[in-house]
Order: structure tokens, then sequence, then C-alpha cells
């Protein structure tokens, strides 16, 4: 397993080199830049640390843009603290735009080369035609659809383009996942890695509606709590995908006190004697709450204090649970056709697979926005009198495309407004998915995605101790730990 090097400045500067290069030599609309995967944890450290002084943060950001997430949380710093906008690492690469077209491509160029579309790319076009047409605008055009791209239809266009480039359409996935199958899944997963079981008893305990269920879950002969799940949208139900912990873990008054934790989803109902199935990206949420869930569960806190772990890892444990769903295990015990009960065949789990970074500019435009308006409304002293006044001002001030909306409106951001939990702390999933993607790696390299060490590790460092101690050093206390393992063959693909 390689460890990550420290970037020095010698470094630094070799990145920013490799970009100008890349841009001289026209190979890519905005440079990306090919920092080698050990020196992009570095490179997170050297945005604010002395590997940066003297370099301007232009040049920094420019640079940590396009080097994946790792780094994207110190870009969105930057830009909150008001130290630099994104378009100024257009005008540093790519002068030779006009100034008015600055302002457009300043958030599409975050990650726009992720977007799995080359042929569509709208660095290219915003770039080389003079027309300045956007992606979505020429695609509908080809259609032969003589309309303007707005917000609201950017993602039906988006899906033409999935079919056309990987003759994949998300209903082709939908009869592997059938409701039922997948809480199994979930629950078969956790036993494979923490040694949990799940027995229904629905019926035994109160419940607050009938389509909730609940779950004993307990390891070996041990009581480790209940878990309910209320799946199904109903009249008065809020929206969205949640957990909840009804009971944390205590022991502090020399009674055991075991969690009571649950999940929410809003799936459609199937009719009478017709199953449920719902949508790969259903499923990863599904997993994504059950995450959650297993971070109550395997809760060890003496003290009810400390069960609560700080907002910006707090989505670590829900992240890396939705790795899981297409994994080759689960999917040929769980995803089989709901009518033929067979897998999901390899051909399809392939376009899955080929178009995974598909539209993945659009989503981390679109999520980075709502955390930087975030951050502008509770990083300033007076209040918001206007509220689409400031919207309208925070999105120009970060040079939002006109053609991705809000991902939640300020009137309707429940995150920040339910209670405090995410209050200027929206950006906490991305930091999360940097440690998630680190951890899922340590499973991936280990060729065992169920690998009992580092299941063992996860559980003991990040799951189990709440917020008893710091959370930054546990992380590091995991990794280290799975560093020290002796190097093993690469897993095969899922």
């Amino acid at each position: 397993m390689k460890t990550a090097r420290r970037l020095d400045p010698a470094g630094l500067d070799r990145a920013v080199a490799v970009a100008r290069e890349q841009v001289a030599a026209a190979e890519v609309p905005f440079a990306i830049v090919a920092v080698a995967s050990g020196e992009q944890v570095a490179l997170a450290e050297a945005i604010r640390g002395p590997a940066a002084a003297g370099v301007e943060p232009a040049t920094i950001c420019a640079i940590a843009s396009i080097t994946k997430p790792v780094v994207a949380t110190a870009v969105m710093q930057l830009v909150a603290e008001g130290r630099v906008r994104l378009g100024d690492a257009i005008d540093r690469y790519v002068p030779e735009l006009a100034a008015a077209d600055r302002p457009t491509i300043t958030l599409w160029h975050l990650l726009s080369h992720t977007s799995g579309l080359p042929d569509y790319d709208l660095g290219e076009l915003l770039v080389s035609r003079p027309d300045r047409a956007t992606l979505l605008q020429r695609i509908a055009t080809a259609a032969g659809q003589q309309v303007t791209i707005e917000p609201w239809d950017y993602l039906f266009y988006a899906e033409k383009v999935r079919k056309e480039r990987y003759d994949l359409d998300q209903n082709e996935l939908k009869p592997y996942f059938e409701l039922n199958n997948m809480i199994q899944a979930a629950f078969w997963t956790a036993g494979q890695l923490y040694g949990i079981t799940f027995t229904e008893i629905t019926g035994t305990v109160p419940v607050f509606h009938p389509d909730v269920r609940v779950w004993e879950v307990t390891e070996g002969d041990r009581h480790v709590g209940l878990f309910y799940g209320d799946y199904f949208a109903r009249s008065g139900k809020r929206s969205g995908a949640w957990a909840s912990t009804y009971r944390g873990h205590e022991t502090f008054t020399g009674t055991e006190r075991t969690p009571l934790s649950s999940n929410n989803n809003n799936f459609v109902k199937a009719g009478a004697n017709e199953p449920t199935l719902i949508s790969l990206d259903d499923a990863e949420t599904l997993f994504h709450e059950f995450g959650h869930a297993l971070h109550s569960l395997l809760s060890e806190v003496r003290y009810p204090g400390l069960s609560t772990t700080p907002r910006d890892y707090v989505e670590l444990p829900s992240q890396v649970n939705e790795h899981w769903v297409l994994t080759r295990p689960v999917l040929d015990r769980f995803a089989r056709h709901y009518q033929t009960k067979e897998p999901m065949p390899r051909a399809l789990l392939d376009k899955v697979a080929a178009s995974s970074k598909f539209n993945q500019g659009y989503i981390t435009v679109e999520y980075l926005a709502a955390a930087l308006v975030d951050m502008d409304m509770h990083t300033r002293a007076e209040p918001i009198a206007d509220v689409a006044a400031f919207e309208r001002e925070s999105l120009a001030r970060i040079g939002m495309p006109r053609e991705i909306a809000l991902r939640h409106r300020l009137p309707h951001f429940s995150h920040l407004f339910s209670s405090d939990s995410y209050s200027a702390g929206y950006y906490s999933y991305l930091w999360s998915e940097v440690m998630d993607a680190d951890a899922w790696q340590a499973f991936e390299e280990s060729g065992d995605v169920f690998d009992p060490t580092i299941a063992r590790a996860l559980r003991e460092h990040i799951l189990a101790p709440g917020n008893s101690s710091d959370r930054a050093e546990a992380y590091r206390r995991f990794r280290e730990l799975i560093m020290s393992l002796e190097p093993r063959a690469p897993a095969p693909p899922p």
C-alpha cells in the first residue's frame, strides 16, 4: 500500500508546471493536473501549510480544484473566506477567454473533466465555439428540439446523453433492486463486517405508524439495540431520507442503555402483491442511512453527551457504507431480478461502472453551491431581509451556471433550519467523502471487501467511540493501522 508523500514546495511547483504545459499544449480545455495519488493528500495539507507560502491563492485554487474531491473542501474554504474567486483560476490558466465568459464557466470547471462526456465537454465548447454554446443546448439542438435549456430541463437531457453514450437506462436497474431484498442486503453486509444479526420483531413493540417495522439487533447472545424502519412515503411525512436515534448508548449510571435507532425513507409503496422496486440511487440512499444507524447501534460510549460526533465527521459512516451496494457478493445474493430471480448480469454492471463519473460535474457544482450559500449566510453580521436577493447575489459571486438550480432554496433548506446541526456545516458531506473514499480504498486494496481486520478497525476507531476521542486522530489511527498491514493482491472488479 502506498504511503502519502508530503508535497514540498518543489512538488507544488512541479504541479503548477504540469498545469501550464497541459494548457499550452491544448491537451485539455482547463488544466487537469496529473498529481500522483500519493501526493493528493499532501497537497490538501500544503494548501493551508508552509508549502503554499508565496504561492498566490489563484494558483492553489486552480490546482486543488482539479485533483479530485481530496482537496475540494479546502478550495471551498478559500472561496468562502473571500480570499479567491474560482474565476481567478480561469484568468490564470485560460487567459484567452473573453472576460464576459468567465463567470459562465467559473464553477463548471471545478469538476467538468469528471463529467464522463468528452464529446460534449462544456469547457471545450466555451473555449472553442464562437457562440459559446452550452452543453445541453447543443444536445437539444442536435435532437431537433428548438428549446432554450432551463435548469428544470437539465436532468431530462442529461439522461438522454447517458443512454446515448453508455446504453444505460436507469429503469433497466430497478427490476434488480427490490426493497425487501435491499433491506436484507444491508443487514447481511453488517453481519459480514461486524458480526451482528437483525431479527424482525414487528408487532411486539409499539410503533408510531403501521408501516414501521422493527428488528432486534444482537451480537451472539448479547442484545445490541432495536432498529426501526419507516420506508414508505405518506401524507404528512417530511420529504427526503434521514436517520434518527431515539436513544443512544450509555453506561454511566451503572446500567447499560442500548440504542434505539431508525431509518426513514420515502419510497413509493407498490400495490397489493406487487414488489416495491427502487432505483440504484435509492439503494445507495438506503445503505447510506443504514450507515448512520450502524454508527448509533455500534456505539460503546459511556456518557450520552459523547455520542454525537462533529458535523464534518458524521457523514463518514453513512457514506462509506454506500460502497457495498455494488459489490459482487451483495449483488449476487440480493440484486436479483424480481421475476427471473437471476443476478444482475456482468454486462449491465459494466455499464454502471463505465458511467460512474457521468454528470459528476453537475452533481458536485450543485452541492458546492448550496454549501457556499450556507457559508455566506452564516458568516455575515447583518440579518437577511430579502432571501431571494441574497440567493441571487451569493450565486452570482461564485459564478453559478444558470443551467443548474440551487439544490435547496433557503426557505426550505431543512438541513440548516430544522436544527443547527448543519448550519455553516453543509460542506461536511464533501469533507466526509474524502475520508470515506480513503477508507473504502483500504477494503479494495485488501482484496476482500469484507476484510475482517479492516472491519474490526473501522468499528473500533470510527464507529464505537462516538466523540470520546478526537475524531481526526481516530481516523489517523485507523488508517495507520491499515497501512501497517502486509500488502495484498488487488481486489477483482466488483
